[in-house]
């Protein structure tokens, strides 16, 4: 077994992505995105959550923002529309 620190997975460079698990249908992956950068408006293939690790987001969902910190989470369902705009740098992990 081996021992890593999920925050040094991902580097700031835009938007970036790693899958940390697959257990099954269940995923976890930890993104990164530079301040500035964000993720359009889409929605997701399954229902999720979202747990702020480090910085500052605005999470707009069905067009209401939301502004996220570290240790924040948000639950969204499969039919919600939403987007993700890096207002520092900001990395979260998201459960699916």
């Amino acid at each position: 077994m081996k021992i890593e620190n999920i925050l040094n997975q991902v580097e700031y460079n835009q938007v970036q992505s790693k899958r940390l698990v697959t257990n099954g249908g269940q995923q976890v992956n930890l993104l990164s995105l530079e301040k500035g950068s964000e993720i359009p408006n889409h929605k997701s293939t399954k229902d999720a959550t979202i747990i702020v690790v480090e910085g500052e987001m605005k999470f707009t969902v069905d067009r209401k923002e939301y502004t996220l910190k570290a240790m924040d989470t948000y639950s969204f369902g499969i039919v919600d529309e939403h987007s993700v705009y890096a207002t520092e740098n900001v990395k979260f992990l998201l459960i699916q």
